[in-house]
């Protein structure tokens, strides 16, 4: 079993990518054969990593036959400041398919899977090398429909993840614009599986909706895949609503 810390930053040792994985000998008995590989975003909120969130779908993952690393990418204050953790996933990407031969992964079967604000993440990278495709699941895809929530433990947290990104508490539609996720949608776009809760009010359905429509605009193939019954920040397995198998089935499809 592959189980590795690799650092990505020259002096911040907390960002870094988790290799999880069969072992290559074992998986490939050096009869060439390759696997693919995912890099997991975790949420957090970019105040933190969520890693038992990040870790539950890595093992899911890696029972499947696939290479896995988990991304622990800048958060909080000032560290978080965009595009810091944009830049932190090139770093991850290069990584990977420098190394595709050391983990025996396919170079042409790389993708990205984020989760919650890891999807935001994923949604905004512009990929140097082609991604076979991004799986976005329960993602924050519009910032500035997080502005509307009430109570006070929401109004900080909002605030506190705003500071840390934008460096503004308060920040601007226009601030915020700047990093929609739709806005980064291109003919580069790889094929993209979005998973959205029924219940999530963070990733409302028409957030969803519209980054959907956005996809179909440029003509990027996409897998849309509602979850009923589910609240923010849950992937565990519902045996009716499987989206990690729902996930590696769309995969084997391209």
């Amino acid at each position: 079993m592959i189980n590795e810390t690799i650092p990505l930053h020259p002096i911040l040792s907390n960002i870094n990518l988790i290799a999880i994985g069969q072992s290559q000998l074992i998986y490939n008995d050096f009869n060439g054969i390759t696997r693919p590989a995912i890099i997991i975003c975790p949420g957090g909120g970019y105040l933190t990593i969520h890693e038992e969130e990040a870790e539950y779908v890595a093992l899911k993952l890696v029972a499947l036959g696939y290479m896995v690393f988990i991304l622990n990418y800048s958060t909080s204050a000032p560290y978080a400041y965009f595009p810091a953790p944009i830049n932190d996933l090139s770093l991850a990407l290069d990584y990977v398919h420098d190394n595709a031969e050391r983990y025996g992964i396919n170079q042409s079967a790389i993708s990205v899977l984020g989760l919650s604000t890891g999807g935001h993440l994923a949604s905004l990278v512009k990929p140097k090398y082609k991604l076979k495709s991004k799986a976005l699941i329960y993602p924050i895809l519009d910032l500035s429909s997080l502005t509307n929530f009430s109570t006070a433990r929401e109004k900080t947290t909002l605030e506190l993840m705003f500071s840390a990104i934008v460096g503004n508490a308060h920040p601007t539609f226009e601030q915020l614009r700047l990093w929609h996720s739709d806005a980064f949608i291109c003919e580069e776009t790889p094929p993209t599986f979005l998973c959205h809760y029924s219940d999530d009010i963070y990733c409302s359905e028409e957030s969803a909706r519209h980054y959907l429509e956005h996809l179909n605009k440029k003509r990027i193939p996409f897998k849309d895949l509602k979850v009923f019954s589910k609240k923010h920040g849950n992937p565990t397995i519902d045996p009716s609503n499987d989206w990690i198998l729902s996930y590696h089935n769309w995969l084997n499809t391209l």
